[in-house]
């Protein structure tokens, strides 16, 4: 868990200045957030769902988008809101070490 100032500051030195350097210093960030509790939520989820559809007869995409899906969806689209408040916030730092545009 690095934080986004740091990854900004090698990406800078990498990069240069400019848009680039901030838009993957943020996407770096937000993928390593976002997969780490969303796996998280995958561990913890209610697996008897899950076991009724792959009893039933269903195929691995329909026992994602049917078991899988529905229960970590909720999570998933609050931890996507809670992110992008602290991307438009850290873009804000971003901008002081030259990563932003």
């Amino acid at each position: 868990a690095l934080q986004e100032i740091i990854v900004a500051i090698l990406l800078v030195a990498i990069f240069g200045f400019g848009p680039l350097a901030g838009f993957l210093t943020l996407s770096f960030a937000t993928i390593g957030f976002l997969s780490k509790l969303l796996a998280e939520d995958i561990e913890s989820m209610d697996k008897v769902q899950a076991e009724a559809i792959k009893a039933s007869g269903a195929r691995w995409m329909q026992w994602i988008n049917y078991g899988v899906q529905p229960q970590v969806m909720p999570r998933l689209v609050g931890l996507s809101m809670y992110r992008i408040d602290i991307n438009f916030r850290e873009s804000a730092i971003l901008g002081l070490v030259g990563a932003g545009g």
